[in-house]
């Protein structure tokens, strides 16, 4: 009852700054409890748009855990990488000026950062003027290799990562939330870092307990359809194995292309898309498959490949020619060449050999969980936001 009453009287406040939208991450269902509480360490979470997204506050309430959530919009000059001649720090900061009043009156203890654009410079703006510890969490690795890139490209992602590289040296906390992030830091620079992985469901994943296949084997591709995350030569690998069906759950600009394929090779009965799932449910799903395959050209280990991992399924991932993923080793997957025949070889070879299927299964799972459990990720961020608050 004690700490109760010191809450009300002086309430921990976070504030999480934006650039993308959040309403199409809850409308497809990508919530984990306390995602952005970690602990329950705050009794306040805002939550910083920097657009004009109004996402459904209930919708939140499950990411901020026992907090009171609070959402503030602040739209950004549109085509403002032009209009601050390729992200120019000194042009930049006077677009932003007019945030720093909201941010005044939220009184935030600490600014958590997810992303690499201007919620970067908003919460070095707002460490410099108010004294507020910032931790930026880096999600992605924006260097991987990339092809026909102009010169008008590359001259704003140059002053861009000008940018990155000022804002990160200065920031109190730097958090890769997986090893391929590392290289692009080291690119700029910053050296103070630690990998922090993402807080993954912490209640509804299921490990699977029998490895013996399903009637019907059954394989599930948890993905964003576009082009780089493109599961064609899934489908098609699946086409040929008569007794198995395909469950696609995700969304995007290929789908109806996707959709047209399915048709053309005749399995519509053995493939059912779902364009979106809670993630509480699809964790709950995960292990009642025999595998998880997925194509992927991103330097990255997506949450979606995680959760398989924790589950104990069977993972098939492609290989990727300029890199190889530290997470993702012959140890815990199936890496393949992204081609029918990749796909098609793994998916033969795991169904006709039953102790090599349970053992990849039950290993995956035993490393995941050492590496990646939900209670020690989470646990790890609360001990670095307490620490930031003074014990």
């Amino acid at each position: 009852m004690q700490d109760d009453k010191l809450t009300k009287i002086n309430p921990k406040r976070l504030l999480v700054i934006l650039s993308d939208p959040l309403t199409p991450l809850l409308e497809k269902g990508e919530v984990t409890a306390r995602y952005y509480n970690p602990g329950d360490v705050f009794s306040e979470v805002h939550i910083l748009l920097l657009n004009d997204d109004k996402p459904d506050a209930s919708a939140l309430k499950y990411m901020v855990g026992e907090a009171r959530v609070f959402i503030h919009n602040f739209n950004l000059p549109s085509k403002i990488s032009v209009k601050s001649f390729g992200w120019q720090t000194p042009l930049l900061e006077r677009f932003l000026q007019r945030v720093l009043p909201v941010i005044q009156d939220i009184a935030p203890d600490i600014l958590r950062t997810h992303g690499l654009s201007l919620e970067l410079l908003v919460a070095r703006m707002s460490k410099r003027r108010f004294g507020i510890p910032h931790v930026a969490s880096i999600h992605t690795n924006p260097h991987q290799p990339a092809q026909n890139v102009s010169l008008v490209r590359r001259f704003f992602v140059s002053g861009l990562d000008r940018l990155r590289s000022q804002v990160l040296k200065e920031a109190d906390e730097v958090l890769p939330v997986y090893e391929p992030a590392v290289p692009f830091l080291q690119s700029l620079g910053v050296s103070d870092f630690q990998v922090c992985y993402n807080v993954l469901n912490p209640s509804a994943i299921k490990r699977k307990a029998d490895y013996k296949l399903n009637k019907t084997v059954k394989v599930v591709c948890v993905s964003r359809q576009f082009q780089t995350k493109d599961p064609s030569n899934l489908i098609r690998a699946v086409a040929v194995i008569e007794n198995m069906h395909l469950t696609l759950i995700g969304d995007g600009e290929l789908h109806e292309a996707l959709a047209r394929l399915v048709n053309d090779l005749d399995i519509n009965d053995r493939v059912e898309f779902i364009p979106s799932i809670e993630n509480g449910d699809l964790c709950r799903l995960l292990s009642e498959f025999d595998f998880f395959a997925v194509h992927s050209d991103h330097w990255e280990v997506s949450k979606a490949v995680l959760e398989a991992l924790l589950s104990g399924l069977p993972v098939i991932i492609n290989k990727l020619p300029d890199y190889q993923i530290p997470e993702l080793s012959e140890e815990l997957c199936v890496l393949v060449e992204n081609s029918e025949e990749g796909y098609l070889g793994a998916l033969k070879k795991l169904i006709g050999d039953d102790v090599k299927r349970e053992e990849l299964g039950r290993n995956a799972a035993r490393v995941a969980w050492e590496r990646w459990d939900p209670q020690k990720s989470e646990a790890a961020y609360q001990d670095i936001y307490k620490d930031l608050l003074g014990g």
